[in-house]
C-alpha cells in the first residue's frame, strides 16, 4: 500500500501505550484523512465501538464498555475494563477497515 492510499482511506491503528504488572496495554485509534474541506482527525476507539468499527458486527456492538485500553492475548485482544474479547483472526481477515499494528 502506498502512503497515498493511507492518506485517502480511514484506518485503525493499534499501538502500545504502557503496561500493567508486565502486561502490555494497547489503545486503538481511528485515523480519518482530510476530506471535502475538513481537516484530518483521530478518534480513540472504545471497547463498545470496536466490533462495529472493525467488523460491522451487530453482536459486537451490543456489548462492551467505554474503556479504550486492551490487553494482547495470543488469539484475541481483551478489554481492560469488562474483559470482552476481540478475535485477532477476525480483525485481520474480516475487517471493513484496514487495521495497522495489530500485535501477534
Amino acid at each position: 500500500m502506498s502512503s497515498n492510499d493511507t492518506d485517502t482511506e480511514p484506518y485503525l491503528f493499534v499501538e502500545k501505550c504502557g503496561s500493567t504488572r508486565g502486561n502490555p496495554i494497547y489503545v486503538i485509534t481511528k485515523y480519518i484523512p482530510a476530506m471535502n474541506g475538513y481537516s484530518s482527525r483521530t478518534r480513540e476507539i472504545r471497547c463498545m465501538d470496536l466490533g462495529g468499527e472493525a467488523l460491522g458486527s451487530y453482536k459486537a456492538r451490543q456489548g462492551g464498555c467505554t474503556h479504550i485500553q486492551f490487553f494482547n492475548q495470543p488469539e484475541y485482544l481483551n478489554c481492560t475494563g469488562c474483559g470482552m474479547e476481540f478475535s485477532k483472526v477476525m480483525l485481520r481477515q474480516n475487517a471493513y477497515i484496514e487495521i495497522k499494528g495489530l500485535p501477534s
